[in-house]
């Protein structure tokens, strides 16, 4: 959710610039989607990286 949150601030600044509407759509949609295909994935018990995730501790 902090990287949903700083693709969200972002694509906002950028829409100034007309180029963080689209984004911000985007952004919306894999904020829909990617939780549900990992639920799915952790039903049948697997896990699963979310690709938009940012690694902040390694």
């Amino acid at each position: 959710m902090i990287s949903a949150a700083i693709y969200g601030f972002l694509s906002f600044l950028m829409t100034f610039v007309m180029f963080g509407i689209p984004l911000l759509i985007a952004l919306g949609i894999l904020g829909i989607v990617l939780p549900l295909i990992g639920g799915i994935k952790a039903n049948a018990g697997g896990v699963w990286k979310n690709p938009l995730s940012i690694t902040f501790l390694s």
